[in-house]
């Protein structure tokens, strides 16, 4: 199967590179507009759209060289030539994504949590895409017949939708928020990690279950709760904690 969409004048447009432009795209405008509630200067949105994503491309590609080493060992520049040998590394685009955003927050542009925050609302499409562009450029695998890659995007889709709506609302979380009055950031990027590790999980266990585990770590952190104070809380260990007092 062909992943040339169209040409003109010579020039081919190919169907995974165009999906990732417009993933990228997509990317941007959701940390654009989300950032401008967040109060940011345009500037540093812009930054963030820019650095972020070029990061985050270059952790996800040099992630496919490291994991391909058989196919790239013989001649380094076919790292360069996307088009006959397309791939990216979820792993190492969560590394990128650190990153590019650790860069910025040195910089003193962003607040790093937030700006994990801002960058994981827009991942969940920019993912969508690249994978739907992965089954349209005939490099999906099947299962039952259906391509994998496929249900991928839907369930990124959905991860967006469902990110979208909670970071409206986490902050009313009584128990994300642990007697504090003010809810601290990074739950958005928690979540992320935790669902997209989920599906990640379908072709790629170990690093589907590593971000899973991430997910759950950042987001126990950024409320704030107490490991000493929540075991009391379990029936078995809080009434030995109760006795041994």
């Amino acid at each position: 199967m062909s992943e040339v969409l169209a040409t003109f004048s010579g020039f081919s447009v190919y169907t995974l590179s165009l999906l990732v432009v417009v993933g990228y795209f997509w990317y941007s405008f959701v940390v654009y507009k989300k950032g401008l509630e967040y109060r940011y200067p345009v500037e540093s949105l812009l930054d963030l759209a820019v650095i972020s994503g070029m990061f985050s491309w270059l952790g996800a590609r040099i992630g496919f060289v490291a994991s391909h080493l058989s196919i790239f060992e013989l001649n380094w520049l076919r790292v360069f030539l996307l088009r006959e040998y397309p791939g990216y590394e979820y792993a190492g685009l969560l590394v990128g994504l650190f990153l590019g955003i650790t860069l910025l927050a040195r910089r003193g542009e962003i607040k790093f949590y937030e700006g994990l925050d801002l960058a994981s609302l827009g991942l969940p499409g920019a993912i969508a895409f690249e994978r739907l562009g992965r089954v349209f450029a005939g490099l999906g695998s099947l299962v039952f017949g259906v391509p994998l890659e496929l249900l991928q995007a839907l369930f990124f889709l959905l991860i967006f939708v469902w990110l979208w709506r909670l970071e409206s609302e986490y902050r009313t979380f009584g128990w994300y928020r642990f007697r504090k009055t003010q809810a601290r950031p990074g739950f958005i990027c928690g979540a992320f990690l935790f669902f997209s590790g989920l599906v990640i999980a379908t072709s790629a266990l170990p690093f589907g279950l590593a971000s899973v585990f991430l997910g759950l770590m950042l987001i126990y952190r950024q409320s704030g709760r107490s490991l000493a104070h929540d075991v009391k809380l379990l029936p078995i260990f809080g009434r030995w904690y109760t006795k041994s007092k």
